[in-house]
C-alpha cells in the first residue's frame, strides 16, 4: 500500500501489480489495515474491476461480464473479479462488529461501504455483520453526514441489496 498509494493518487495502477498486491495482503491479512485494503480496491474500482455476481447461476463470469478493456483477457478479469470478492470479505470480516468500527472515522467508513457497493458487494451472510455495524454507526450518527453523503449511502444499499427496515 505504502507504494500503491502515490502511483494510484497519480492515476496509475496497474493489474498485476494489483493482483500481487492484494495476495499479499490476504495471506497477511491480521497485519494489514483497512485503510490500506481499501487503497488496494480503489486500485481495482480503477481498473473497471467488480466482484463476481452473486445469485445461484454457479456459472463462469463469462455469461455477464462487461470486461473494461478489450485487451484484458476473460481469465485475468476473472481471477481479478474473485480477488476483489476476497478483498472485500477479509475487509468486512476485519470490521464486523461495531466495536471494531467505532476504531475507524465514519467517513472513512461511508467511503469503504460506498467503494465496496461500487465494487459489487452484495448483502449475504459472509459480510452482513460489516453492513449491520456499518449501518448503525452511520444511523447513529446521521446528523453528521450532509445530504450528498446520505444520498450515496442509500444508492449503496440499494447497489448491495441491502434492505434497511
Amino acid at each position: 500500500a505504502k507504494i500503491l498509494r502515490p502511483m494510484h493518487s497519480l492515476g496509475y495502477t496497474n493489474l498485476s501489480m494489483l493482483m500481487t498486491t492484494s495476495k499479499y495482503i490476504l495471506d497477511h491479512v491480521g497485519a494489514i489495515r483497512v485503510d490500506e485494503m481499501a487503497i488496494v480496491m480503489q486500485g481495482f474500482a480503477q481498473e473497471g474491476i467488480r466482484a463476481p455476481p452473486s445469485g445461484s447461476e454457479e456459472d463462469t463470469l463469462s455469461a455477464s461480464i462487461r470486461r473494461p478493456s478489450p485487451a484484458l483477457g476473460l481469465l485475468e478479469y476473472e481471477a481479478a473479479s474473485y480477488r476483489v470478492d476476497a478483498l472485500m470479505q477479509a475487509a468486512a470480516l476485519k470490521l464486523s462488529t461495531v466495536a471494531k468500527l467505532e476504531e475507524v472515522s465514519l467517513e472513512k467508513i461511508v467511503q469503504l461501504f460506498n467503494l465496496m457497493a461500487r465494487l459489487g458487494m452484495k448483502a449475504k451472510p459472509s459480510n452482513g455483520g460489516f453492513l449491520l455495524s456499518a449501518c448503525a454507526r452511520i444511523l447513529q450518527n446521521l446528523d453528521t453526514l450532509g445530504a450528498e453523503q446520505i444520498k450515496s449511502i442509500l444508492q449503496s444499499c440499494a447497489m448491495m441489496e441491502l434492505a434497511l427496515t
